[in-house]
C-alpha cells in the first residue's frame, strides 16, 4: 500500500503515522503502473526513462538490420 499527496505547492511534510503505528516516509519519485511520479510534479524522469527505453530498443532495431 502507498499514499501519494499531490500539491501544487512546495510543502515541507513531516512523516505521516498510520493507527498501526507504521510510519510512511516521502519519497522523492515513485513509479505506478510506469509512470514516475516526482516530488515536485516534474514530467523529466519520466521522460528521460521513455526516451532510454525508445534508445535502446531503436539500437536493436538497427543492429538487427
Amino acid at each position: 500500500d502507498f499514499v501519494i499527496l499531490l500539491t501544487n505547492k512546495n510543502l515541507l511534510l513531516s512523516p505521516v503515522s498510520l493507527a498501526d503505528g507504521t510510519v510512511l516516509s516521502n519519497v522523492p519519485s515513485l513509479s505506478v503502473l510506469g509512470v514516475i511520479f516526482t516530488s515536485d510534479l516534474e514530467w523529466n524522469l519520466y521522460i528521460e526513462s521513455i526516451v532510454k527505453k525508445a534508445s535502446q530498443r531503436l539500437f536493436i532495431l538497427r543492429k538487427n538490420s
